[in-house]
C-alpha cells in the first residue's frame, strides 16, 4: 500500500501500511536507540476507519520518547 520514513521526537520511524486479507494493518518502527532498543508495533483497522487510524498512530508516536539512563 505504502511505506515512508518519518521523524517524531527526534526519533525516526519507518511507516508502512498494507493490506492482508481485507483487513489494514499501519506498522511502525523506530530506528535504535543508543542502547540498542526500539520502539514497534501495529494498528489493525478496517478501510472506513483509516483516518481515525492514522489519526491515533500519529499520537501514540508523538507520545514516546526513549527513556534517558
Amino acid at each position: 500500500y505504502y511505506s515512508s520514513i518519518i521523524f517524531v521526537n527526534n526519533i525516526k520511524f519507518a511507516e508502512m501500511c498494507y493490506k492482508d486479507q481485507g483487513i489494514y494493518y499501519l506498522k511502525f518502527m523506530s530506528d535504535y536507540d543508543k542502547n540498542g532498543g526500539y520502539i514497534n508495533g501495529f494498528i489493525e483497522y478496517e478501510k472506513s476507519d483509516e483516518a481515525d487510524a492514522k489519526q491515533y498512530l500519529n499520537d501514540l508516536l508523538k507520545s514516546m520518547h526513549y527513556k534517558n539512563n
